[in-house]
């Protein structure tokens, strides 16, 4: 086996304490590397709360443009670094998170975090692109014993949650709906205008959450969840799709990547499927679903298994997609222990 270090970015605690993509990613991976038995160190700053069973170079919390490089000095005596962090500080095998990302100069091996995310960055760049799923953690998403006739947008207000939500009107759907997400990314208009939708809809409006029980209680009841509907965004993998998934809910939006999520689970998945099999991203198709999950919930039946979010765990991540990575990068320098 080898020695590891993983970069995390700085800009939050790794793992963060309530929501962060990256800086979760980078402890999932470092997790599933040492389970799997490589020595392994994550490079991130601290979080008090959190169990590190593996080694902790501590960094501080700052924008990573600030960080004094000299603390990164001892990486050239590892194996093999995992650089998560947005400006790639480090290089070597590099993952990338975004859509349009700085293309790391240093970087050995690119990491695109879905295969349409590979593809279109191996497209815009001109270089290779491999791709590893991000590791999730949802343990906290619990399906109540039954569900209810609830939509909820789940994220980032301002990844479509508007938009969303004069769908939900122009659709006619018959249901509850409940918003959850962080509003304050987001114009003071277009806060008046969510609150005005959500109002108009009979919605519950949470706002940011930031308890993970209660946002799993939340999922929970609901036999759909949405996100990502803004017709400029994209989403290079969608960590809230899954999150929806081990909720026992339909993860709802037209975006390439939840499409890839719902055929994965398909194609590997142990359970029935229902609604994932026949996920498309036109819009048509999604009102389908929205409508068939919701009928679902009322008739007391099952909308999707939630044991399929097992499939982004940690462990099953790192075996599947990452180890293979590091084994090739590891072979090519000649450097296996």
């Amino acid at each position: 086996m080898a020695r590891v270090a993983v970069l995390s970015s700085t800009y939050l605690p790794s793992p963060p304490p309530s929501y962060g993509g990256l800086e979760y990613v980078a402890y999932l991976h470092a997790l599933g590397l040492s389970e799997l038995g490589h020595d392994v160190t994550l490079y991130a700053a601290p979080n008090p709360a959190a169990r590190y069973p593996f080694r902790l170079a501590e960094l501080p919390q700052a924008p990573e443009g600030s960080l004094d490089r000299s603390l990164l000095s001892d990486l050239a005596s590892y194996d093999a670094v995992i650089d998560e962090s947005h400006a790639h500080l480090w290089g070597g095998i590099c993952i990338y998170h975004d859509y349009a990302p700085r293309l790391g100069e240093r970087c050995e091996v690119h990491v695109a975090v879905s295969e349409h995310h590979a593809w279109a960055l191996s497209s815009l760049y001109g270089v290779r692109f491999l791709y590893a799923y991000d590791p999730v953690d949802a343990s906290w998403a619990r399906p109540a014993p039954r569900k209810e006739r609830l939509v909820v947008w789940y994220g980032r207000m301002n990844k479509g949650a508007n938009e969303f939500l004069r769908l939900l009107r122009l659709w006619e759907v018959r249901a509850d709906v409940a918003v959850v997400g962080d509003d304050s990314t987001m114009g003071e208009e277009d806060v008046r205008e969510a609150r005005r939708l959500a109002e108009a809809l009979g919605a519950q409006y949470y706002g940011l959450v930031e308890d993970r029980r209660e946002v799993g209680r939340i999922l929970g009841r609901a036999a759909v969840v949405a996100s990502a509907f803004h017709p400029l965004y994209r989403e290079a993998f969608g960590m809230w799709a899954v999150e929806a998934i081990a909720a026992g809910a339909l993860p709802l939006a037209p975006q390439e990547s939840v499409r890839e999520i719902a055929r994965y689970v398909v194609r590997e998945g142990r359970w029935e499927h229902y609604l994932l099999a026949r996920y498309d991203t036109d819009y048509a198709t999604l009102r389908s679903l929205l409508l068939e999950a919701l009928d679902r919930a009322e008739a007391g039946e099952r909308v999707v298994n939630e044991r399929d979010a097992e499939l982004f765990s940690y462990r099953r991540v790192a075996e599947r997609f990452l180890s293979p990575i590091l084994e090739g990068y590891l072979t090519s320098h000649s450097r296996v222990s």
